[in-house]
């Protein structure tokens, strides 16, 4: 009987770590992915070229905000390709990356913005910084 009470016990105790440790581990784990996410102009340059299509499929009116107060990007959407850059602290490119296709072709370019407006009112497509 005491070597169950001992048993349960000990579980209870290991379990109780094991939530402990993993409640400190998970939020640095999601930080990272975050960061990776944020900051790869790669994942924007696809983001941006899905929801770009993704507007074009509208039939009526459709707004779309994308971006972060944390990254800063060129945005070129010309020839149905869009490329993005990510900017550094000093507005520097740090990063392009490549081209990623798109159903349609607003032809636009934006400068050193951190969040973008994808609106399609009727056909008439709009993609600006905000």
């Amino acid at each position: 009987m005491a070597k169950t009470v001992i048993n349960v016990i000990l579980f209870v105790v290991i379990s109780a770590l094991t939530l402990l440790l993993g409640m400190q581990i998970l939020p640095i784990f999601l930080d990272v992915i975050k960061t990776a996410v944020l900051f790869s102009p790669d994942i924007a340059t696809r983001d941006i070229a899905g929801l770009i299509t993704i507007s074009g499929a509208a039939t009526h009116k459709i707004s779309i905000l994308y971006g972060t107060e944390d990254a800063n990007y060129n945005i070129e959407v010309k020839g149905r390709l869009v490329t993005v850059e990510r900017l550094d602290d000093q507005g520097k490119v740090a990063e392009r990356s490549p081209p990623s296709k798109t159903a349609i072709d607003p032809n636009v370019l934006l400068t050193n913005v951190n969040k973008i407006v994808i609106e399609n009112i009727f056909g008439r497509y709009d993609v600006r910084g905000q």
